[in-house]
């Protein structure tokens, strides 16, 4: 038996806490990625997903992308 590789996409939802002087330098900070990880936390709540390849193991390539 074979084992496939479904590539999804799903919207979801985050809250970044950034520490900054002003909303400038902290939309500055988001941009650039410039915050710990640690300070991510992302939503368990996905919707709206949307299928876009299938893949077997060890095939570089999708059999079919969506």
């Amino acid at each position: 038996m074979k084992k496939f590789i479904i590539e999804e996409s799903f919207v979801s939802f985050a809250d970044i806490e950034i520490y900054a002087e002003n909303k400038d330098e902290a939309l500055a900070k988001y941009h650039r990625g410039d915050y710990p990880m640690s300070n991510y936390s992302i939503s368990d709540y996905k919707e709206d997903y949307t299928l876009l390849a299938i893949t077997a193991e060890g095939e570089n390539q999708p059999l079919e992308t969506f």
